[in-house]
């Protein structure tokens, strides 16, 4: 294959992973996911609700994270592509900047909540509560994970116990 075009795929895959591992969810259609980040807004958002954006990124860590992130992706893309040159991947990595992802995002929460919603949320994040929230809840996700996974493992040992026992002497096993 092509090292292009393994590249291409490797990228597709570690975004739908990050993406459904991240969010448990699709992700949503956005009409600026489809474009570049500076052709992302048909209008320039407001200078007022651009401030505030950042300031739920910064309290979030979001652009922190994405950046985080990126540079995980490009060690794992850089393991799974072969014939690429080092120089690739260091231009590729000092694309993921904070600026550059903060300009990313900043369209798609304009387009995704109003400035109230982004407010309230920030102003959240700002709270004894809400900082609480950012410092626990990566860890009560792992956690409830974990949870999950043991719970299922322990539920379908079950269920396969009881079909062993249930099947007719002469019966043949699955």
């Amino acid at each position: 294959m092509n090292p292009l075009k393994s590249l291409s795929l490797t990228v597709a895959m570690l975004t739908a992973g990050t993406l459904s591992a991240d969010t448990m969810q699709p992700a949503p259609t956005l009409k600026s996911a489809a474009k570049p980040a500076h052709e992302t807004a048909e209008k320039p958002v407001d200078k007022i609700k651009a401030e505030w954006i950042k300031k739920l990124l910064a309290a979030g860590g979001i652009v922190n994270a994405n950046v985080d992130a990126a540079k995980k992706s490009i060690e794992g893309m850089k393991k799974n592509s072969t014939g690429i040159d080092e120089k690739f991947w260091e231009d590729l990595a000092n694309l993921a900047t904070h600026k550059a992802f903060e300009n990313l995002l900043i369209p798609v929460y304009d387009e995704t909540y109003t400035l109230d919603e982004i407010k309230g949320i920030t102003r959240f994040y700002f709270s004894d509560t809400g900082k609480a929230f950012l410092t626990k809840n990566s860890q009560a996700l792992i956690e409830s994970g974990k949870a999950f996974q043991s719970f299922m493992e322990a539920g379908s040992k079950s269920l396969m116990a009881k079909r062993s026992a249930a099947k007719p002497a002469g019966a043949k096993k699955n």
